[in-house]
């Protein structure tokens, strides 16, 4: 008899495994932005490549290996188990179609899954999804909903790593935020680097880059389209603040130009990738502020946090 709920060992993951699977998440392309027909193309495969691999990485015992995502998700039953995996307990079990062998069960389960997303603790916004729209694999909706799955496991992921430091004492006044929301990840990044910034001092060859009223700026950010993350120099900021030794700052601009600006985007990723953060996200991207990319990207360089004086070295 099939399990009715998974349980949390089943999704507890190595770190490796995790990186991949935020890594995937980098692949993401951001609603908002104009593109021609053949980009949106290439968006939607890049988007399904990367749930894939997010999916294949979840280590839930018996779950097939996910080839197409929108077959894979057509019966329900797939959503209902990573959903149960995320928040134990979460899916009534009981009405959930278990050999889901006709449309209409295979609808249920879909419906079922769109209904466990929408309530505690996920609460995703799935206006105007339905169960048909995942059922006929509607990608535009079927993606929507994995999107939410995998930013609000990600959150998980750096709440715990975020808690593990509360409790040793490593964070201050953020430390006592009830809930773990962008703004607490924003607040993290600029506590990491002013802390580092105090400890060490920027070096010299950094400090040109944070001169005048704009540079300086780019010390902290204000919020996920800030100007210091176009730059790169934020994200530069935290890998440095993790591992000194990992940038060369000779190596970089103030981003006055979008050409300086993509040139400190690849360097920084080229940073992350050297550091140990598994990185598929491109440099317009960042340059961009494509909002799902930044918000992974920046996850990935807050996890390399968990290590005990990642920033002293």
């Amino acid at each position: 008899q099939e399990e009715k709920s998974a349980s949390e060992k089943d999704v507890k993951v190595t770190w490796e495994r995790a990186n991949l699977l935020y890594a995937a998440s980098l692949l993401e392309a951001a609603g908002g932005l104009v593109m021609d027909h053949s980009d949106m193309l290439e968006t939607k495969a890049t988007e399904t490549a990367a749930t894939t691999v997010w999916l294949n990485n979840l280590g839930l015992k018996g779950m097939p290996r996910v080839h197409d995502v929108f077959a894979a998700s057509k019966d329900g039953l797939l959503l209902l188990r990573v959903l149960d995996a995320m928040s134990p307990g979460c899916v009534p079990w009981k009405k959930a179609e278990m050999k889901p062998n006709h449309k209409i069960k295979k609808i249920s389960n879909c419906a079922l899954a769109v209904e466990s997303a929408k309530k505690d603790p996920f609460k995703f916004s799935l206006v105007g999804v339905g169960g048909t729209d995942i059922y006929n694999g509607n990608k535009t909706l079927t993606l929507s909903l994995l999107w939410q799955m995998r930013r609000y496991q990600l959150f998980k992921f750096l709440e715990h790593t975020f808690s593990a430091h509360t409790r040793s004492g490593r964070r201050g006044s953020t430390s006592r935020r009830k809930k773990f929301d962008e703004n607490t990840i924003i607040e993290w990044a600029n506590s990491l680097v002013q802390s580092a910034v105090k400890a060490r001092g920027l070096p010299q060859t950094a400090k040109r880059l944070f001169e005048g009223k704009d540079a300086s700026a780019s010390l902290r950010i204000s919020s996920m389209k800030d100007d210091g993350l176009a730059t790169s120099l934020f994200y530069l900021l935290l890998l440095w603040a993790n591992a000194a030794w990992s940038v060369n700052w000779r190596f970089v601009s103030p981003g006055a130009t979008r050409e300086h600006r993509l040139l400190n985007a690849r360097y920084a990723i080229t940073v992350a990738r050297k550091v140990g953060v598994t990185v598929f996200v491109l440099p317009e991207d960042l340059v961009d502020l494509r909002p799902n990319m930044v918000l992974v990207f920046m996850g990935g360089l807050l996890s390399l946090d968990k290590h005990e004086g990642g920033g002293s070295k």
